[in-house]
């Protein structure tokens, strides 16, 4: 029965000796890494570590040869074909027979997403630097000024410093304010998606000025720009 549940079980599960071989691995390691079992254990497992993983790699083992635990490390391990999956581990050693018990989940397709994340964060940080003649702020559902662009300095007149930390009303006249005009354009974005903006105040005119633009729902991170 127990084979049954390892044939179908998606954990990369192993025993490893202290000479830093593997002595039995689960069949997951051949669906997820290509090599067949006599492979993977007729190398030393550092073998098959990225070049830049394996001095922390071996940091860990360090650790673990000390009796320590380790838990949610992190590393990539090299396909037969010549790839590399990101592998998280939990190991324990085992007192008295030299022995470590681990289990390995493959977070390839995590790492690929966060890899994308910050992309995407990076290019939105260029867009926001760059653009000049476009006031761009980005606010959380509550309203606080989280990113303030240089174009939102100049036209507004507040610096980012002043800005970040306040309350998106900054930007709109008492009489607007008054009205709840910011708090209802966020509520109409963030429950439909966008809201048309108008109306606004530039600090250095101490006047309002007609403005126009989009309050805009940036779904993946709950924000408003």
């Amino acid at each position: 029965m127990l084979e049954k549940f390892l044939d179908v079980g998606t954990d990369l599960l192993a025993v490893t000796s202290r000479d830093g071989y593997f002595q039995w691995v689960s069949p997951a390691w051949t669906r997820t890494l290509g090599w067949a079992k006599e492979e993977l254990m007729s190398r030393p497992w550092l073998d098959f570590v990225h070049p830049d993983d394996r001095e922390t790699s071996k940091s860990e083992e360090a650790t673990l040869l000390k009796g320590g635990e380790s838990i949610s490390f992190e590393n990539r391990y090299q396909t037969k074909t010549g790839n590399y999956r990101w592998l998280s581990w939990r190991t324990k050693p085992a007192p008295g027979d030299e022995l470590f018990y681990s289990s390995a989940s493959d977070i390839t397709e995590r790492k690929k997403a966060e890899l994308a994340l910050e992309e995407a964060l990076e290019f939105q940080q260029l867009l926001l630097e760059s653009a000049k003649d476009f006031a761009i702020e980005v606010t959380d559902p509550e309203g606080w000024i989280q990113q303030w662009n240089p174009g939102a300095e100049r036209i507004f007149g507040y610096s980012k410093e002043e800005a970040l930390g306040q309350k998106t009303d900054l930007i709109f006249t008492p009489e607007d304010r008054e009205a709840r005009m910011p708090a209802r354009e966020l509520e109409t974005a963030m429950r439909q998606g966008c809201a048309a903006m108008s109306g606004g105040i530039c600090r250095e005119m101490a006047e309002g000025f007609l403005s126009a633009g989009w309050c805009v729902r940036c779904t993946a991170e709950k924000r408003t720009c």
